[in-house]
């Protein structure tokens, strides 16, 4: 009878483990599977379009838009109309484990065509930051030459010209209507236009308020993340994050994740839990992280650190760059990405010395006289590179496209607006500073 009762419990003991066997067993097969399913129905999703990879993946519309369908893999929907996302954990008894990708146009210009990708897989979930945009051709209707600022003020750098007739597309407007923000043509950037100076037929008040120190977003440029860390189930399941990688050859994008600056230009990986820390790696590249007015540049083979409090803001200011461990990168979907790379290895003790010591010297150098940290050297060629005056290497004015030269009969391109350029510019619109003259300014 004793033998009876040991071989009967030898057999319950074999039949309640044999369910774990297997899932264990078709844990691998989930992955192999969810990252073909995502290859296959996600290789058609266009710039600033979310495309549902494998189950599970659940996300809500923004308020007011009706048309949404995002419940199977395949399914795409514009970035502008999600609010938020979550994605499944592995789950090994149901062979579920979410993956969603996205291809967003970030502050990349039109003429650019290719899009930064993100992958998010595991349990992740996403919150949209940026409103549904709005959208209002404008035309220039003075006889003159337009000032496109930085900022919404007679002041601030200027970082574009519209030429008189001219038409553009207004995206967002001050409380009081006095300022317009446009979109840059040929450029991935926005500036500000004073309101008199344009004319249209439609109603302004269609357009979204924005704060005057609000920067200018496209969609999904900004956005709260969060990712589990639960323990991986099997061992062909990477730990749940995102990765964001840039198209080659565009140079640097700029994102807000959790309310942290981040201008990459590389394959980036991110983890984030509220009151823990986001952990920004960059695989290959680098990646310039900014919180609390502290900015520091992670190169290939280090993480900055970045600590999250409830709500996943920054509770600290970044942390200087440390060798990652790349053992948590290991089965990274990193397959899925437009091009393929290299994982860097982890820094050595060596390395991070130098990138440390080059990183002491730097940011002593490029902190600007508002505090800001700004770029060493100024480009009069890149307006992009130069935000307005607060950098020490561009006084006045700074170096912003038209304030140099006053080339094509622009004048110096400040017009009335007025300040000094680096080319001696007295910003009175009569060409000084080399340009061919004549341009008359207008830009408040």
């Amino acid at each position: 009878m004793k033998h009876l009762r040991i071989l009967i419990w030898t057999c319950l003991l074999v039949l309640a483990t044999a369910p774990i066997l297997v899932l264990a067993q078709d844990c691998p097969a989930t992955v192999t599977e969810a990252l073909a399913t995502t290859d296959q129905v996600c290789d058609s999703t266009g710039r600033n379009r979310a495309c549902y990879g494998y189950m599970m993946v659940e996300a809500d519309p923004q308020p007011g838009i009706d048309d949404f369908a995002f419940t199977t893999a395949g399914d795409q929907v514009d970035v502008a109309s999600i609010q938020s996302m979550r994605l499944s954990p592995m789950q090994v008894d149901t062979g579920m484990w979410g993956v969603a990708l996205m291809r967003l146009q970030a502050n990349l210009p039109e003429t650019r065509t290719h899009s930064v990708t993100l992958l998010a897989f595991g349990d992740v979930s996403l919150e949209n930051s940026v409103p549904v945009p709005t959208f209002l051709d404008m035309t220039v209707a003075v006889d003159s030459y337009v000032n496109v600022r930085r900022l919404p003020n007679a002041a601030a750098g200027v970082v574009g010209v519209l030429e008189p007739g001219q038409t553009v597309t207004a995206v967002q407007r001050l409380a009081d209507d006095s300022w317009l923000r446009v979109e840059l043509p040929n450029y991935g950037e926005q500036g500000w236009v004073l309101a008199d100076l344009l004319t249209t037929d439609s109603d302004l008040n269609t357009l979204n308020i924005a704060e005057a120190s609000q920067p200018g977003l496209r969609p999904m440029q900004a956005f709260y993340f969060q990712s589990g860390n639960d323990a991986i189930s099997c061992d062909a399941v990477p730990e749940s994050g995102m990765l964001i990688q840039t198209p080659e050859g565009v140079g640097e994008i700029r994102l807000w994740i959790n309310e942290v600056k981040i201008d990459m230009g590389s394959t980036i990986h991110f983890q984030a839990q509220a009151n823990g820390d986001m952990v920004i790696s960059a695989l290959e590249g680098h990646a310039t992280v900014e919180a609390r007015g502290v900015q520091y540049t992670a190169m290939a083979g280090t993480q900055i650190i970045v600590p999250m409090d409830t709500d996943l803001k920054p509770s600290g200011s970044p942390s200087l760059p440390t060798a990652y461990d790349d053992a948590r990168f290991k089965n990274l979907p990193i397959s899925l990405l437009e091009r393929q790379i290299t994982i860097h290895a982890p820094l050595t003790p060596e390395e991070l010395e130098t990138v440390l010591d080059d990183l002491s010297t730097t940011t002593d150098a490029s902190i600007g006289t508002d505090g800001s940290t700004c770029p060493p050297v100024c480009d009069a060629a890149d307006p992009l590179t130069c935000p307005g005056n607060s950098c020490d290497p561009c006084p006045g004015q700074s170096c912003d496209q038209g304030n140099k030269d006053g080339n094509n009969g622009q004048g110096d391109g400040s017009g009335t607006g007025g300040g000094n350029s680096n080319a001696g510019g007295n910003g009175n619109g009569n060409g000084n500073g080399g340009g061919n003259g004549g341009g008359n300014g207008n830009g408040g």
